[in-house]
């Protein structure tokens, strides 16, 4: 089996380069986000595709979804430098931070709570007598 070129790139490379599983390539894949081509039945990603994919995976990690980063994709235009695109992906950003920082607040009480509770139990019981 012949080795991808510097320009070229298999799946295990794709792999160990993003620390992904195939799996997650192959959804990428599936959901239209990429789109390999084929050297028999072996995927062969362009270094087009590469990057893409370097993006796709960084906003994943960042909490961003299939849907959000395929709208970003869409709006990747070389002629602004990708303005539009990293305008949006701030603000997706964003708003997802703003949800993520909620979700704290709210773990936040009910850890409260459940310590609260923990010390409850630990406090002797007055007997009546």
């Amino acid at each position: 089996m012949a080795m991808a070129s510097a320009d070229h790139y298999k799946i295990g490379q794709i792999v160990r380069a993003f620390g992904v599983t195939p799996r997650a390539v192959r959804y990428y894949e599936a959901c239209g986000l990429v789109n390999p081509s084929r050297s028999g039945s072996d995927r062969v990603f362009s270094r087009f595709e590469y990057e893409r994919l370097r993006f796709i995976i960084e906003a994943r990690r960042a909490g961003l979804g299939v849907i959000d980063i395929q709208e970003l994709l869409d709006l990747h235009d070389p002629r602004d430098g990708g303005r539009r695109q990293l305008e949006r992906k701030v603000q997706l950003l964003e708003d997802h931070l703003q949800k993520v920082e909620a979700q704290r607040q709210a773990l936040r009480v009910e850890i409260d709570r459940s310590q609260s509770a923990l010390k409850a139990l630990d406090r002797p019981t007055s007997r009546a007598a």
